[in-house]
């Protein structure tokens, strides 16, 4: 983190961070019973800013970018025929097939009147997308020495994460006391 205050009410700041979803165990799919954690880069610059008087209050920025890897993707396994003959059937996985991005803008602020009403306002804009899921080779290679022959996995490129909005806008007030 690198941080800088310009004036006693306006701070500037950048910052990068690593952060990890652990990887698990899932005993119900042969072969797959086990997968990796995913990681993400995080990178983050804004500001933050604070106002007295009349009307005081703050007012804060910040854009962000973020990279995950290794990205845990629910795939459905198909079983070889000869695998089904054998009482074998689909079941579903997580595997490690995926790589992503999001990156957005979040404004925050909040302003006291006459020191009795507050209003604050809160807006994100969000923009994700899947920028690689595993080829039909590279799953297939995953699968070498298991009862499945195929895996589908139930995220596809080039498309944004799931209930995700885009925009985000909040407003409260309220009186203080």
């Amino acid at each position: 983190d690198l941080a800088y205050s310009a004036t006693p009410d306006l701070l500037l700041y950048g910052s990068y961070a690593r952060g990890f979803r652990q990887g698990g165990i899932k005993f119900a799919s042969v072969g797959f019973e086990t997968w990796g954690p995913e990681s993400m880069d995080t990178f983050e610059v804004g500001a933050k800013t604070s106002f007295r008087g009349t009307i005081s209050g703050f007012f804060n920025i910040s854009a962000f970018y973020n990279k995950l890897s290794d990205m845990q993707i629910l795939a459905q396994l198909i079983p070889t025929q000869a695998s089904t003959l054998a009482g074998i059937s689909a079941a579903s996985a997580i595997l490690n097939a995926g790589k992503a991005r999001s990156y957005g803008l979040e404004v925050d602020s909040s302003l006291l009147f006459f020191d009795r009403l507050r209003l604050s306002v809160g807006y994100t804009y969000l923009d994700t997308k899947v920028i690689k899921v595993a080829s039909g080779a590279e799953l297939a290679a995953q699968l070498a020495g298991t009862p499945f022959g195929s895996a589908n996995p139930q995220v596809a490129k080039n498309t944004g994460f799931l209930d995700t909005p885009k925009h985000k806008l909040s407003i409260t007030h309220g009186k203080t006391e």
